[in-house]
């Protein structure tokens, strides 16, 4: 009777642990071409970008080597050196915007909730114009382009 019991015990711990592992939704990857020239980098490389429901991950590549990594979560990691999500913009885009600035561009997505967005018959245009940055951000079906006509940045994206 106790060895039986064992084996039940086994068989539904086994069970949840199959259930639990298996629940998990994979990262999706996506292939990129990267051009960024920023304050704080500059390149012109291939990439993956692995999103999931709490995180996004770019790595790109140099000679078959992860040269740069940007993880975001809850803060932005480059390379292992992590930063609140503002500071980083302050380094990377020469402005605080707001905090899920590069999400949204990782993303493809509108930014600042979609102020001035013009949609057109490949994806949209946005122009934001404020003291501190003078931006052109255009997403055209698998290419994005945002630049920061006043602070002298781009980040140009095709999957």
């Amino acid at each position: 009777m106790q060895i039986r019991s064992l084996v039940i015990l086994f068989f539904i711990f086994g069970l949840c642990f199959f259930v639990a592992c298996s629940s998990k939704k994979p990262a999706q990857s996506r292939t990129l071409s990267l051009s960024i020239n920023s304050p704080l980098i500059k390149f012109s490389e291939q990439g993956f970008l692995y999103e999931d429901k709490t995180s996004l991950k770019l790595e790109v590549y140099k000679l078959g080597q992860i040269f740069f990594a940007l993880n975001i979560r809850d803060k932005i990691c480059i390379n292992q050196v992590c930063y609140e999500k503002k500071v980083f913009n302050e380094k990377f885009f020469k402005f605080t915007h707001y905090e899920d600035l590069m999400q949204d561009i990782l993303k493809f997505q509108p930014i600042y909730e979609g102020k001035n967005v013009i949609q057109n018959e490949c994806g949209f245009i946005q122009e934001i114009q404020a003291s501190n940055f003078n931006i052109l951000y255009e997403v055209c079906e698998n290419r994005l382009e945002f630049k920061d006509l006043l602070n002298h940045l781009f980040v140009k994206i095709k999957k």
